[in-house]
């Protein structure tokens, strides 16, 4: 029994320091601090909380945030943390974000997503810091704010093997986000399996779920199917439909409703499972009546989760959403609130990583077509900038163009206006006196 009690006490000793030394993350240091390693520095900060940020190789600041584990700072296209507007003095924006395009924050092999769930998702286990807001913010440690930055590196332990499988929610991007808001049966997200290491070709089945949180079993909502491509990844497209929610809440709330969904293979094996996806609003069909494009939002929680599905018209007519390095989403620009459409360019590089070759940001105007919807069609103009490598800016993203799209049914109505109201009213009149003037006859031939 003795030898027993040593034998778990060393066991759970060994399941105590093996978590220890896998679970890395970043903090916020003194330089004069003896824990100070200038190998691993990820950046410079102005203070332990509401600090402004700077680049690793400047020296104003006597704070710097450092990981527990070594990394190179050059980035390589896919190990981006976050954005600074400067090299020093520098507000910050999460690594998904389009304001910011000169300055990158990268490290290591890590690859990075913002959450404001409270903590990080299981495919991202590594806490790096926070942020006060998604762009323009200032920076703290991981607690301190609700906008976090989560990484995964295939090198430190903290996302398995390298090559491992990882599952997202996506509104079509390649970040991973974890609620939405819906109009049923209009609402579309994506289901993406990256570095899914088989045969171009292979079968995958996206099994989606709806997590229930009492002792009932989890309810299975849909079952889509996708196949493997040459860049180790099968996504597909859910289109959430009211018979998914009615078939998920059981005539419960709808909002707050979780899902998640399983990756197998064509023996039905589990890959990997997602992360959740909740269900923070659900709106009706009359929301999207005036909306064509992502630049028709004006709040930022629908263009994220683009309520309306429209990404595929929002973007020029030569641009194949549907590609397999290409990526559509809408995305919030936060200084002049309003909705872009975006256009990322994908590429596998030497070592077969797929990485961000830059970004075509698409800004449209409406205000140019004086009819508007009027004779069933509007006119949009736009400005796209490209963030990435001018020698490989994509044709289709040309700073000025335009497009004419076909306006909803219920839009092309033109509004009662004022002759309307008189044609109305003398019809009415008109009416109303053929038909007392013919009780007037019928009073008349009675009295004779």
């Amino acid at each position: 029994m003795k030898k027993l009690v040593i034998f778990l006490f060393f066991l759970s000793s060994l399941i105590f320091f093996s978590s220890a030394i896998f679970a890395q993350s970043c903090s916020i240091i003194a330089k004069t601090d003896s824990a100070y390693d200038a190998n691993k520095v990820l950046m410079g900060v102005s203070g332990l909380t509401n600090a402004h940020g700077e680049l690793s190789t400047q020296t104003n600041y006597g704070y710097v945030i450092q990981c527990d584990f070594a990394g190179s700072t050059s980035c390589d296209g896919s190990n981006k943390v976050l954005r600074l507007s400067a090299d020093t003095n520098a507000h910050a924006e999460v690594p998904s974000g389009t304001v910011y395009t000169t300055t990158d924050i990268c490290y290591g092999d890590l690859s990075c997503v913002s959450t404001t769930t409270g903590s990080c998702p299981v495919e991202n286990p590594i806490e790096v810091l926070s942020l006060s807001e998604a762009t323009n913010a200032h920076i703290g440690a991981f607690g301190d704010y609700g906008t976090k930055i989560c990484c995964s590196s295939t090198s430190e332990g903290s996302g398995g093997a390298a090559g491992a499988a990882t599952a997202i929610w996506t509104n079509g991007g390649e970040v991973a986000f974890s609620s939405v808001i819906i109009v049923p049966g209009t609402t579309k997200v994506k289901l993406l399996l990256k570095s899914y290491d088989v045969f171009d070709g292979t079968q995958v089945t996206f099994k989606i779920r709806e997590q229930d949180n009492t002792y009932l079993t989890d309810d299975d909502i849909k079952s889509i199917t996708a196949q493997v491509d040459a860049n180790k990844r099968a996504s597909a497209t859910w289109l959430i439909t009211q018979s998914d929610l009615n078939l998920a809440s059981s005539g419960e709330e709808e909002v707050g409703l979780i899902f998640y969904f399983e990756a197998r293979d064509a023996e039905n094996n589990l890959i990997i499972t997602s992360g959740d996806l909740e269900i923070d609003g659900v709106l009706g069909q009359e929301s999207c009546q005036d909306v064509l494009i992502c630049g028709d939002y004006f709040q930022e929680d629908y263009c994220m989760s683009d309520i309306c599905s429209t990404i595929e018209d929002s973007v020029p007519l030569s641009t194949d959403c549907t590609e397999e390095l290409t990526s559509c989403f809408c995305a919030w620009d936060s200084e002049e609130s309003a909705c872009d459409a975006v256009v990322e360019e994908l590429e596998l590089d030497e070592n077969g990583n797929l990485q961000s070759l830059g970004q075509c940001v698409i800004k449209a105007n409406k205000d140019s077509d004086p009819n508007g919807c009027a004779d069933g069609s509007i006119t949009y103009t736009w400005d796209a900038t490209w963030n990435g490598d001018p020698l490989k800016r994509p044709i289709s993203c040309t700073p000025t163009g335009g497009y004419t799209l076909s306006c909803p049914a219920e839009v092309q109505l033109p509004f009662f206006g004022f002759y309307n109201f008189i044609i109305a009213l003398a019809f009415v009149m008109a009416i109303y006196l053929i038909a007392n003037l013919k009780s007037k006859r019928r009073l008349h031939h009675k009295r004779k």
